[in-house]
């Protein structure tokens, strides 16, 4: 069960003016090049707002990364962190994907 004393920092501040979704969140999740998986994968994330917008109230993982720490992370941070501003009559359904990747040998942390 989650309890938004687990937001982070950048999830408790309001959506920023002018901005209809906010997501505090990296676009990629790295992890460690030596955990035997494919140097990149992606899955599938179903997120949903309430009417009056806000914070997400459900978020599904619906294509897995083959990686379950990653898809926590993507569904931890979507169901605590993520808000609108939009307003709508009904539930509102964002589908976006996610991404894991082993660094290259040669890439730094500098290059993120």
């Amino acid at each position: 069960m989650l309890d938004i004393k687990m937001r982070s920092a950048e999830g408790q501040r309001p959506a920023p003016a002018g901005k209809e979704l906010y997501t505090p969140v990296v676009d990629t999740f790295y992890t460690s090049a030596n955990q035997n998986e494919a140097t990149s994968r992606s899955g599938k994330l179903v997120v949903i707002f309430p009417p009056q917008g806000g914070y997400a109230s459900e978020a599904i993982v619906t294509l897995s990364t083959g990686n379950p720490a990653v898809d926590r992370y993507y569904l931890h941070s979507a169901a605590l962190n993520w808000q609108t501003t939009r307003k709508s009559t009904k539930d509102q359904v964002l589908r976006t994907t996610f991404s894991a990747a082993s660094p290259q040998r040669w890439q730094s942390i500098l290059d993120r």
